[in-house]
């Protein structure tokens, strides 16, 4: 979140009150201050400088939210792993048991062939 004023408003707004300053400078060179037009301009300064400060005291408010696509990639690539994860286990533990399947056979395997060497000798 950032708070920032508006600068081009501001700027244009005291150019405005610049140019209304001149112009009452200029109507005093030529009228006194209870003239129409001279207090015309006054009454516009101080509308421009009301203008100025309610402008000074509301900044504007900039908030960016979005997405971080740094966290979503992570919690992509943690979702496939852990999907991954789960099969690596499910196929270990097929396999496993293919293993222990084939350690029985050979056993088995073994105690025949001594039983046959056995009996050839005998």
């Amino acid at each position: 979140m950032r708070q920032q004023d508006d600068a081009q408003v501001l700027q244009g707004l005291k150019n405005t009150l610049m140019s209304l300053e001149l112009k009452r400078t200029e109507l005093l060179t030529k009228y006194q201050p209870t003239y129409p037009l001279v207090q015309e301009a006054d009454k516009q300064i101080a509308d421009t400088r009301a203008s100025i400060a309610a402008e000074e005291a509301k900044p504007l408010k900039e908030e960016t939210t979005d997405r971080n696509p740094t966290f979503a990639w992570i919690n992509e690539e943690l979702a496939k792993a852990k999907a991954e994860y789960s099969g690596l286990q499910a196929r270990s533990a097929a396999q496993q048991a293919i293993v222990e399947k084939y350690e029985v056979e050979a056993r088995d395997l073994e105690k025949k062939g001594l039983m046959e060497q056995d009996l050839l000798r005998t």
